[in-house]
Formats: structure tokens, sequence, C-alpha cells
């Protein structure tokens, strides 16, 4: 039985949350991108409400979604930790931490979850809750739509939960027929794809030139472009079979790509915005589009999903429940929203109190300090002529990730992965 919404307005009979992987914001044109590589996604959204500004809690894809799910920083719920920084001994999801696929089942909700990341395997703990998972590695989006639709036509009768990951853009590149050439041109082109072994050297060597840094632009592009026609297949069923007057759909990503925006290439390494900043947009009964430019964190959407169909959000967590700002036209409050935990590299930690973001980096305990209004790329430290700007948001940092660190939970275990995984990881460029 669907509860009604706390905030007094029709609440969905189902939702569906669409996460696309490695999926910068500013390479959809609903998003200000000036090639035409998500028609699909641009239309559809032009009936949700739109948050301009969405803040990704980790630079990769395993404490991102975790903190998706729970609502709670990657330093409350554990996955993705570990002391070793070996990408291969990494922790997943803390026992008795819960997700919102839990709450969501426990009232009766069908939980049905179809990804294409290692990292989303079992073994790391995104998977409680539903009752259907349906891991296959690096399926491409066409047969994931395929695979998700066929679980809603048998769940559609009775309130549903449906998660639908689509692994495209995340490297090696190797866009689909359909789209292959579309902006790269008919060729000659630098390198044959998919391009995962050889842009690796080649980066670590300095060994890119112009041509190579616009190629694989244009690679990605072509990679977004196929998930976006997959994505008219699910729209249009959605249409045909009314599900789109009574579904809530969610469309994120966990993270951006680095397309040598600071000098370097993917992910996982860096807390600039290219990869922070992420998609962020719903759709459904009771909501009448617009954008919305205050700040939101990804980790705002578990307690968001559960306000939707009338469940107390959990107290313990670092998200704030938007559905009364996406069904009401008041803006959410502007807070300090925090992301960490890198994959490479030194530790990072940073915090937006928009239009300001601080970063602080382990090794050197060096801190810098950016105005994203007036310079987006993050390019100019203005933590000499602003200190007592840094000073605020240094302290705002602490105490959100003291908070964070105290919410009860069992401690993350760092575990071995099997050679399966491993392989798998390896094809996605994230082991050697």
């Amino acid at each position: 039985m669907v509860l009604a919404s706390c905030q007094g307005s029709p609440a969905p009979d189902g939702i569906i949350l669409i996460a696309v992987d490695t999926l910068r914001a500013d390479r959809l044109g609903l998003y200000g991108h000036d090639r035409p590589i998500s028609p699909v996604l641009d239309a559809w959204a032009e009936e949700a409400v739109i948050f301009e500004h969405a803040q990704a809690t980790s630079p990769w894809t395993l404490p991102t979604f975790a903190s998706i799910f729970t609502g709670r920083l990657p330093s409350g719920h554990g996955a993705g930790g570990g002391q070793k920084r070996a990408v291969h001994r990494r922790a997943p999801l803390a026992a008795g931490v819960t997700t919102v696929a839990e709450r969501l089942r426990e009232a009766g909700f069908a939980t049905g979850g179809f990804v294409t990341n290692p990292f989303l395997k079992e073994r790391f703990g995104l998977s409680k809750g539903f009752e259907t998972w349906d891991y296959e590695h690096h399926r491409p989006a066409v047969p994931s739509v395929a695979r998700a639709l066929g679980w809603l036509d048998d769940h559609r009768e009775e309130p549903f939960f449906l998660f639908l990951h689509l692994i495209e853009p995340h490297l090696p590149y190797r866009p689909p027929e359909s789209v292959a050439g579309r902006f790269t041109g008919p060729g000659p082109h630098p390198w044959e794809y998919p391009i995962l072994g050889t842009i690796r050297r080649s980066a670590r060597h300095d060994g890119l030139t112009d041509d190579h840094e616009r190629w694989i632009s244009a690679l990605y592009d072509e990679e977004v472009a196929a998930v976006d026609a997959a994505l008219d297949t699910l729209f249009r069923h959605l249409r045909e079979t009314g599900l789109d007057e009574t579904t809530l759909v969610v469309f994120t990503s966990d993270h951006g790509e680095e397309l040598f925006d600071h000098g370097g290439f993917e992910h996982g390494h860096t807390l600039y915005q290219e990869l922070l900043h992420v998609p962020l947009a719903l759709r459904g009964p009771g909501i009448a589009p617009r954008r919305v430019e205050e700040p939101v964190s990804v980790a705002d959407l578990a307690p968001t999903l559960l306000d939707a169909v009338g469940l107390e959000p959990s107290p313990d967590v670092a998200g704030l429940s938007l559905w009364p700002h996406v069904v009401r036209d008041r803006p959410p409050p502007r807070r300090p929203l925090v992301s960490e935990q890198t994959l490479y590299g030194s530790p990072r930690w940073a915090v937006v109190e928009w239009p300001w973001k601080l970063e602080r980096i382990a090794r050197g305990r060096r801190q810098r300090l950016f105005h994203l209004e007036r310079d987006p790329l993050e390019r100019t430290d203005r933590a000499d002529e602003r200190p007592e700007v840094a000073r605020r948001l240094s302290a705002s940092l602490d105490e959100i990730l003291a908070r964070s660190r105290a919410a009860p939970r069992d401690e993350a275990v760092e575990t071995p992965l099997d050679s399966e995984t491993l392989e798998d990881l390896r094809t996605l460029g994230y082991v050697e």
C-alpha cells in the first residue's frame, strides 16, 4: 500500500531512479552544452524540476552511490573506505546502515536494481533491500533499459522502486555503431578505440596533443548520445502505459569526468567541479517544472524519496529531504555541502557554501578557496585574499565531518576482491 506524501501532494505509485555513470552536468543540453547530444533528456526535463548545482559526495562510484542510497556522507557510511589506498581493497557499505531500498521494501514496494559497474556488485553492500539485483559487467544502455522494462512490466500493478544504472560514458569509450563518428567524424582518428590502455600510457607521459583531447572529448559525447537514445525507449514506455502520470522519475549521476580541464583525465583523483557537479532532475505527479539555483547534494536523494511516499527519513543522515521544495515553489535552504574520499592520490575534502568552495588536501595540509560564480573553472585560489571565508568554511567542514563520523554504524571492513571483480575493474581502468 502506497502511503500519502508527507507534504500533502499526490504520492507517486512508483519510483524510478536513473543514474548515468560518469556523466558531467555540463555535457547535457539542459545544462548548456552546445552539442546536440541529449535531445531526449532535454525534452523530458522540460517537465521536471532541475537542480542547477547538484553536488556528488565523492568523485567515484562506490561512495557516491552509497550516499544516494543512505543519505550519509562517505565518512558516515564507510563504503569505499579502508586503511590502504589500493583500489582493490575498498570497504563495502558498513553493516547496520539502512538503505532507501530496505525502507521501501518494508513499506511494501517491489524493489529492483539493474547495474553494470563492478563497484555495484552485491559484495559492496548497495544491493541491500533489493529483491532483484541484476549485475552484468559493462552491459550497454539498450539491453540495460530492456531488462529494466521487463522487470517494470512484471511489477507495475504494485508499488515499485526501480534503480537503473547505465555505464556509458565511463571508460573504455566504445560508442555503438548508431552514434560512432557522429562527433568524432569519419577519421583518420588519433587512436583506435577502445582507448583505455593507450590513453593511460599517453596521459602518464604527457603525450597528448590538442587533436587527441578533442577526439577523446567527442568520444565522450558520443557515449552520452548513446545513453540519451536508449532512454527514449524508457520514456516512451512510461507514456504509453500511463506510468508517467503516477511515477516519480529521478535522473542523476554518481560523478563526472575530467576531460583535461585541469590537465588530467578520468575521475577519482580530484574534487574539481567537473567531477562533482552532476545532473539532478525530478519529474512526476505534483511536480511543476522549474529550475532551482540553490545547491543540493546527492545525499539528499534518500530522504527525498522516502518523504515522497510518506515515510519519515532516518534522523541520522546528512541529507535533507528536497520533497517540500520540489512540490512547492520554494527554494531549499543554503547550507554547506561536503564531498570527500578520493580513489587515487592524496585524500581530499571539499565544502561548498555557495558561491564559495574550500578544498583541503591531506598532503601538506593545504587549503584552497575558489569563488564558483566568478571562477567556475577553479583557476584562482583566494584563500590568502579572503582568509575569513576560508576559516569559516574550514570550521564548517570539520563540524560536518565530525557529525558524519559520529553517526551510528558498524565498522566498514576492507576485503580483498575476487579475480573476476578485479578483471571487471581492470577493463574499466580502475586497476592496472
